[in-house]
């Protein structure tokens, strides 16, 4: 996927923070992807999590997420603290926090 997957900002309505196009995904299942990069600045926010969280869930295949952050220190130990606590569909997934 080159294109962006996209959420719904505070702005929004809670109950509808991540976009339904991406719940409603169903080839993320049987996806083959290993490797997932979150580039630009990701803050780790409710929302963010969220979608991360719905991406996480259905990617059988993933090994590795690489997200981009500027968080340092503690900020980053907790961005990445964060991540590990969401449930994922493959338990050879790990992260990286990339400064």
């Amino acid at each position: 996927m080159d294109n962006p997957l996209h959420y719904r900002g505070f702005w929004d309505c809670a109950e509808d923070t991540v976009c339904e196009c991406v719940l409603d995904y169903s080839f993320l299942v049987s996806c083959p992807l290993e490797v997932l990069k979150i580039t630009g600045d990701y803050y780790g926010s409710l929302e963010e999590l969220i979608q991360m969280k719905c991406m996480l869930e259905k990617l059988s295949c993933l090994e590795h997420v690489e997200v981009h952050s500027r968080a340092t220190g503690e900020s980053k130990l907790k961005l990445l603290s964060d991540l590990q606590k969401l449930r994922r569909a493959s338990s050879k997934c790990k992260f990286d926090v990339v400064s």
